[in-house]
């Protein structure tokens, strides 16, 4: 741990699990100021593409001059070809002057374990560790014991620890299910009050719009929300809460992957976060058909009672601007940047004005 280092230690408020993509960064880097404060990224590196240390080396610039600030960021890299690749974007963040926090789970490669063994001892940045339903157990015993032996591994402490509970993708279906769940968790997890820093975090985002009816805006529920507030009901009486995380505005898992190998539609699509839902927008393939159609549809989304007003995000002007006719709809890596401003937005509003259990 670096010494006197209350960057690492300061409250955190949302743990954004967002994916190494160029979208996601530029949305990142579109928040204003007072929103990027409270949001902490977790960054999931992708291999797919271009050089994923590049395009992080890259937006680290990019974020630090426009947000004038050094961390802290986590770094995965567990969707990296080799543990090698993980150690080059731990050491492009500390050439950038960020306080970069690795990330691992349990179960993963000793190479990978030892990459993390290496940042904990040379940045003293601690680390964070991702804890899935099914690491927990019904008893917590076994977790307790593999904890234990991991962090003998790293050479870190609980206190230097970020602990991530992390649901992954929650259906709506399962709801409750997910609500108990994620309260056994907390109730199992040893040594509440120790940890650095303990996330709750899930996604409800589908993996593909296919589902949604063309043409048209669908409301769903934004089960990662739900499943928060009730777990946190749950174990009102522990002396600790966790901190609100989510995976932006995508699935868990990366299924763009898939949607690379294929020649699939350019489908015109929106998602757009609202109290408690997501209003899904899903226009057609526009290398098929005009994209009027999607201006028409970002229009009947601004004209909605969720819509947050013109001013309330750069990505909620952007849908004003395209609606009016003064900007064009652009492609898909826009709309994947300016939904995810919205959200960061408005889920850092959101978080402010709501008393956790």
């Amino acid at each position: 741990m670096r010494t006197g280092d209350d960057l690492l230690r300061r409250h955190w408020s949302y743990l954004a699990i967002l994916k190494g993509r160029q979208a996601e960064y530029a949305g990142l880097a579109d928040v204003i100021l007072s929103i990027r404060a409270t949001v902490t990224p977790l960054i999931q590196l992708w291999q797919a593409q271009a050089d994923p240390v590049a395009r992080l080396a890259s937006a680290l610039t990019s974020l630090k001059t426009t947000m004038g600030t050094d961390g802290p960021i986590l770094l995965d890299g567990d969707w990296l070809d080799d543990a090698a690749e993980f150690g080059r974007a731990l050491e492009s963040a500390r050439v950038h002057g960020w306080a970069a926090v690795p990330v691992t789970s349990m179960g993963r490669s000793s190479a990978y374990q030892g990459v993390v063994a290496s940042a904990v001892r040379d940045d003293r940045c601690g680390v964070a560790l991702r804890v899935k339903r099914d690491d927990v157990g019904s008893t917590g015993a076994s977790l307790s014991s593999r904890l234990d032996d991991l962090l003998d591994h790293l050479g870190v402490a609980p206190e230097d620890v970020d602990l991530i509970l992390d649901h992954r993708a929650i259906l709506d279906t399962q709801l409750e299910a997910a609500e108990v769940a994620g309260a056994a968790m907390i109730r199992l997890l040893p040594r509440l009050e120790e940890w650095r820093h303990v996330v709750l975090a899930g996604s409800g985002m589908p993996a593909f719009m296919k589902d949604f009816p063309r043409e048209a805006i669908t409301p769903i529920r934004r089960t990662e929300w739900w499943v928060y507030q009730g777990a946190c009901e749950r174990v009102r009486d522990l002396p600790r809460v966790p901190t609100f995380g989510d995976y932006g505005t995508t699935h868990p898992d990366p299924v763009e992957n898939i949607d690379a190998k294929g020649a699939l539609p350019e489908t015109a699509q929106l998602r757009y976060a609202t109290a408690d839902g997501w209003l899904m927008l899903r226009g057609l393939d526009i290398r098929k058909h005009p994209v009027d159609h999607f201006v028409d549809l970002l229009d009947a989304l601004r004209r909605r009672p969720e819509f947050s007003g013109a001013t309330f995000s750069a990505g909620d002007r952007w849908i004003d601007d395209v609606a009016s006719g003064r900007t064009p709809p652009g492609r898909i890596v826009m709309w994947k940047r300016m939904q995810l401003v919205h959200h960061l937005t408005y889920v850092s509003q959101q978080l402010a004005r709501t008393t956790v259990p």
